[in-house]
């Protein structure tokens, strides 16, 4: 049996989500629960929420990132997201409010450049950090709201997820720049 810690670094699928939003965190611990009867098959599938502090796990090939309202004002999740897009993961983004939009170039250059990050680093260019960003949102989301959706929207949504995740087409590499921020 394998220790819980191994598990953990053998993970194939994190959840990235802004964790200084507990609503949004209640959310990604949602979608960890729904998943992982869909994903049973194999124990490595089943997602893993990051949180505070944890990197990344080395294992992991693909990454649900939850957008929610105000999510691109906290450094972390900026970071976080930055760091995804100078690897390999395959993204599949997931809308989990109904009042989130997909922000402007401009509104988006306007909440990294007031962020104090430590770890950000000023020598990219705001227009490059938001086209990083944006760049996640050429796959299509999946939109997962547990706060108001009814248990048949809601599970319908995760299956979707969850086949997205089981699916052999992956993408991996198409996010890849090299490039620090």
């Amino acid at each position: 049996v394998a220790e819980a810690s191994e598990l953990a670094s053998a993970t194939l699928t994190a959840i990235v989500v802004n964790t200084s939003d507990f609503e949004a965190v209640a959310c990604a611990n949602v979608l960890k629960a729904l998943l992982a009867p869909l994903l049973c098959e194999n124990a490595a599938m089943i997602p893993r929420v990051v949180e505070v502090g944890q990197e990344l796990p080395d294992s992991a090939e693909r990454v649900v990132v939850v957008f929610t309202s105000g999510c691109f004002d906290e450094c972390d999740f900026v970071l976080r997201l930055l760091s995804v897009r100078e690897s390999t993961l395959q993204v599949l983004p997931v809308i989990a409010e109904e009042d989130f939009h997909v922000p402007s170039r401009a509104a988006l250059e306007a909440a990294i450049g007031g962020l104090r990050c430590e770890g950000l680093r000023r020598e990219r260019s705001l227009q490059e950090m938001a086209s990083v960003v944006l760049d996640l949102f050429k796959e299509i989301a999946v939109n997962v709201n547990t706060k108001r959706a009814n248990a048949s929207v809601l599970n319908a949504a995760v299956a979707a997820l969850g086949q997205r995740l089981r699916s052999s087409s992956k993408r991996r590499g198409s996010l890849r720049s090299g490039k620090s921020y």
